[in-house]
């Protein structure tokens, strides 16, 4: 089982770390058009035309309002007016029956109140009521006579008026009323006709205001009417089609952004959000029918990001939009079923295949998706490939027996993105089909970098060294240190599943930090020990991740520097893929290197990345080789021989010394000899074990050298 990459294994497994649903991009241009229709003269329009309309509306209120309540004044002074006239008919009957009483020697009242007092209050309040009609008196409501016709009459009844009193005042006085009253008599005869007139001149203007009242009440109905009407024609129908427009555009920028919310801009293809959406749909169709299926397709696109680097972030874009249009190739052809494509983000794309009994479309589709997805592209003139590493996961009906049914839309894409990566694991442009197993390796690899993280962090990893013995029976010459870790659960790790580990999860730095610290710990130790021998050389193995770091060279000095007796017995062994970032750069790292006084050597030259040829350019001490002998019964070939004693010649020839790796019997031991190594490593001479162990092995009787 291969190692997924350790951010997507994170991802895959913890729900919180599932990436957010994929982001839409809307054009800018739209954007702007959009915003630009939101504050456009049609908007500022209908904010204006509002505005105007609800202050005519407020106006014609008010107006309303001031006219109503003037009307009301006038009305209560109307009344007043009137009120005050019809008094003074009475007040002058009222003086008219005093004055007789009193010229008949008569006295009302149980109280003894005479008709004189009488009189003279009924002559203030006549002559009060006179000086109102004529000036106004604020405080009884009547305001000063203005019309024409009615100051005329009062005018006329002012000598009546003034007669009548000064007969009353006489009378009043204890004037014989003999005397004054015919002259009272006669100046009430004359005087109540004329304030009848002026009492019924008072009732005419009033029932004039009232008619003028009506009219202007129909006048002010029709004016609102007609303002009512002009504002529906001239603000609000401006309006409701203004805001028709808006919605329009609206609506319109919803479906766009609703389109963009569910597709890749740069592709066209549908993206996350509907993939996710089509798949809960699709697994809730097969939930009832057992003969409905769905197949998952998850391709990544190997070398995808060298070719984007290399030629640009625009050619990968030409790139993608390629892939795109080859995956609708593949929808549209006949022999497929029901396909629909999806792109996920960067180089991921997704093909979901779905229908009744599809089981044996699947392996078929996927083959046509490698030929068709390996096919070159021209760039820029560059002709590449970018060949599809492809995860395969289905789904299906409830079926008897079948527990491990995939229930959710996450999970199927889940475990196809798994299968994609042990496809690409694998070698890559090949696809594979997931089971439960790389669920569950999954798994164990997440916990493994949890707990590694945990154990650098406490100091809880240990190193075993594994002994190299001299080729010409001297003995021991060096010891390998490999770090060893002993889970807890799962038992002690093999050294590449250690190294690959922490590579991914990021730790290599502090898991070489850590051993290196280690060994320089027990060296230190070793070389204080009483009556200790000479040490042997120290090999470390270095990783690529490790010997790319910039500061790798400075803190190998400055442990070096922390650990004296490791100086001058340090050998650091580069795997042949540190070679990768190109000859001339790792011919820099070993010149640093050795200016320590620290030996290098390359472990099994003659991979992807340099050739035998290349090995007098390198400037390495050393270099191991594997012979293939691993078992005392296996025959060996001559001719698989030719090419290591070939590499032992031409390193000879160069000055490189040879260490033959996994001896491990007899016959491996007598293979190595005849290829004419200087070392050999491996089982034969004895497990890994503490520094102090393999030293004390060494220099017991029998020694850890070859036999004699």
């Amino acid at each position: 089982m291969h190692a997924p990459h350790p951010s997507r294994t994170a991802r895959l497994l913890d729900p919180a770390a599932e990436p957010a649903a994929a982001s839409f991009r809307v054009d800018d241009g739209f954007l702007r058009r959009m915003r630009a229709s939101c504050v456009d003269r049609s908007v500022r329009r209908l904010t204006l035309s509002y505005t105007v309309g609800l202050l005519l509306i407020a106006a014609l209120t008010v107006g309303a309002y001031l006219r109503v309540e003037g009307a009301l004044r006038q009305q209560r002074s109307d009344a007043a007016v009137i009120n005050v006239a019809g008094k003074q008919r009475m007040l002058s009957q009222r003086i008219t029956k005093a004055a007789m009483a009193m010229a008949g020697g008569a006295s009302v009242g149980e109280g003894g109140a005479g008709f004189g007092s009488e009189l003279r209050e009924a002559i203030a309040a006549f002559e009060l009521g006179h000086t109102a009609l004529t000036v106004g008196n604020d405080a009884v409501g009547v305001p000063p006579t203005v019309d024409a016709e009615a100051v005329s009459r009062i005018r006329r009844l002012g000598p009546s008026f003034e007669a009548l009193v000064a007969a009353a005042e006489a009378i009043a006085d204890g004037a014989d009323p003999k005397v004054h009253l015919p002259v009272l008599l006669a100046e009430q005869a004359q005087f109540l006709p004329e304030q009848d007139a002026l009492v019924s001149r008072f009732a005419t203007l009033s029932r004039a205001k009232v008619a003028r009242l009506e009219a202007d009440h129909a006048w002010l109905l029709w004016i609102t009417l007609g303002l009512l009407l002009a504002e529906a024609v001239l603000v609000f129908a401006p309006a409701a089609r203004a805001m028709r427009r808006q919605l329009q555009i609206l609506h319109e920028a919803g479906e766009i952004m609703s389109h963009e919310a569910k597709h890749d801009a740069l592709t066209g293809l549908a993206n996350r959000n509907a993939l996710l959406q089509h798949l809960e749909v699709l697994l809730h169709a097969a939930h009832g029918d057992a003969q409905e299926e769905v197949a998952v397709y998850f391709l990544d696109f190997d070398r995808f990001k060298a070719i984007n680097d290399s030629l640009g972030h625009e050619a990968g874009d030409r790139l993608l939009k390629e892939i795109a249009s080859r995956a609708r190739v593949l929808m549209d052809d006949p022999r497929v079923g029901r396909l629909e494509a999806f792109r996920l983000g960067g180089d991921e794309f997704v093909l979901v295949l779905h229908g009744r009994s599809i089981g044996h479309e699947i392996r078929p589709l996927a083959d046509r998706a490698l030929v068709l997805f390996g096919q070159p592209c021209v760039l820029d003139g560059h002709p590449c490939v970018s060949t599809a590493s492809i995860g395969i996961a289905t789904a299906s009906g409830p079926r008897p027996g079948d527990a491990s049914r995939t229930r959710t839309a996450s999970e199927l894409l889940r475990n196809a993105d798994l299968a994609m990566m042990q496809a690409k694991a694998a070698g890559k442009a090949r696809y594979m089909v997931f089971d439960e197993t790389m669920y569950r390796y999954a798994q164990r690899r997440q916990r493994l970098e949890h707990d590694l993280r945990e154990a650098v962090d406490t100091d809880r990893l240990g190193v075993r060294y594994l002994p190299i013995v001299s080729a010409d029976h001297s003995g021991l010459v060096a010891v390998e240190a490999i770090a060893r870790w002993d889970h807890p659960q799962l038992g002690l790790l093999e050294d590449a599943e250690l190294l690959e580990v922490a590579t991914d999860a990021g730790l290599v730095h502090e898991l070489s930090d850590r051993v290196l610290r280690r060994v320089s710990v027990e060296v230190a130790a070793a070389a204080a020990a009483p009556n200790a021998a000479p040490l042997p050389w120290i090999h470390l193995n270095v990783s690529r991740a490790e010997a790319s770091h910039p500061a790798f060279p400075d803190r190998l000095a400055a442990a070096l520097v922390d650990c004296p007796p490791l100086a001058g017995r340090l050998c650091l062994e580069f795997a042949e893929d540190n070679l990768g970032r190109g000859l001339d750069h790792f011919s820099g790292l070993v010149q640093r290197v050795s200016a320590l006084g620290v030996k290098t050597c390359i472990d099994d030259l003659g991979g992807a990345h340099a050739s035998l040829g290349d090995l007098a350019r390198l400037g390495v001490d050393q270099i191991k080789i594997q012979p293939g002998v691993n078992s005392p019964d296996r025959l060996v070939d001559p001719l698989s021989l030719l090419v290591p004693r070939a590499v032992v010649a031409f390193a000879r020839g160069v000055g490189v010394e040879v260490t033959a790796t996994g001896v491990d019997c007899e016959p491996a031991v007598a293979v190595a000899l005849d290829l004419g190594v200087e070392a050999l490593q491996g089982l034969h001479f004895g497990g890994p074990g503490s520094l102090e162990e393999v030293l004390r092995r060494a220099a017991g009787s029998g020694g850890i050298r070859l036999a004699a």
